[in-house]
């Protein structure tokens, strides 16, 4: 079942509205049409009881101004491009510069932009933002779609798709936060496995270094263990395969998430940036209070030799799918 109603308007006078996803379980997902940004996500715990295990706002003058991209749609190239400078066909691009010398997330970002949205089913949405020409110093004119839909296995699933006139580059995901108490504690408790083997080591700029083994470091899950401390805003790359690439437990609460993509990384953020802000309900989040798990492609990944896939061309399709699906324990 599909509902939705008004969430506030921008400085423009274009209307928001929120949408709301509900299958027969009781798992309801809830985005706004402001970039496709996750508001809601409302699952069953061990106590019989729901958990909203995303952080977010009441208002939308919230997601206007509290920044951290959270619950967002974010590119048009996710996490950090060196300098804000690429280069692709010989021609060097500058793009907004937003995180100290460096671009991140696209720079304005697409989450910040009203998107159509259609309803695709009972289940589902289709929506859609046209990025023109040039903006915040991209090439082509980009056509980014989401198909974000709920099953009746308690998945959510958010498929992506971009297309361009000029040749570009692309890189999307979503910037979802997750705590599986509702804010009552934060998420230093909660349990990670990640199906990785290596880790991206960063600079102080959070650029990349170099990617190293995990083994006997602070960044092994390959065993599911809680994640103890809020230092982590590092890159994974996933092994693949059909299973799932992650998984998130919270035991007061019994809720698990796995985590299931075709992209063959993952960056881990337990919010250790994250400043303290009113979050929905009269709660508060901060430091070490969200979790995320974004799927996606190497940071930086245009300036760094024998990395592909980033560049999107005319006549072609970037096409790339992330479940995350919740259950109990």
């Amino acid at each position: 079942m599909i509902t939705k109603k008004p969430f506030g308007t921008m400085p423009d006078g274009t209307p928001v509205e929120e949408y709301s996803i509900r299958n027969s379980h009781g798992m309801t997902v809830k985005v706004l049409s402001l970039g496709a940004t996750l508001t809601s996500i409302l699952v069953p715990d061990r106590s019989g009881g729901t958990k909203d295990v995303l952080l977010g706002y009441d208002t939308l003058e919230g997601y206007l101004t509290g920044g951290n991209h959270v619950g967002g749609t974010v590119g048009r190239f996710a996490n950090r491009i060196a300098g804000g400078k690429f280069t692709l066909d010989g021609k060097t691009y500058q793009v907004t510069v937003n995180d100290g010398k460096n671009s991140l997330h696209g720079g304005s970002g697409i989450d910040f932009k009203v998107w159509t949205v259609e309803q695709d089913g009972d289940t589902a949405l289709r929506m859609t933002y046209v990025s023109p020409d040039g903006e915040d110093g991209y090439p082509g004119t980009m056509t980014i779609r989401l198909r974000l839909s709920v099953d009746e296995e308690n998945g959510m699933h958010l498929d992506y798709e971009a297309e361009t006139d000029q040749a570009t580059i692309c890189n999307l995901t979503n910037h979802a936060y997750f705590n599986f108490t509702q804010l009552e504690h934060d998420v230093l408790d909660h349990e990670l496995w990640l199906n990785a083997d290596v880790y991206t080591k960063t600079n102080d700029e959070i650029l990349p270094v170099a990617d190293l083994p995990v083994d006997g470091t602070e960044y092994d899950f390959r065993k599911a263990r809680p994640l103890g401390k809020a230092i982590y805003d590092n890159n994974f790359t996933l092994k693949g395969g059909a299973g799932p690439q992650a998984s998130v437990y919270e035991k007061t609460t019994g809720i698990c998430m796995e985590v299931f993509t075709d992209r063959p990384c993952l960056q881990i953020y337990d919010s250790v940036m994250l400043p303290d802000q009113a979050d929905k309900g009269g709660r508060r989040h901060g430091r070490g209070s969200g979790l995320c798990l974004e799927t996606q492609l190497a940071p930086n990944c245009p300036n760094r030799p024998g990395f592909t896939g980033f560049v999107l061309r005319p006549g072609e399709t970037c096409k790339t799918s992330t479940v995350y699906r919740f259950s109990v324990k």
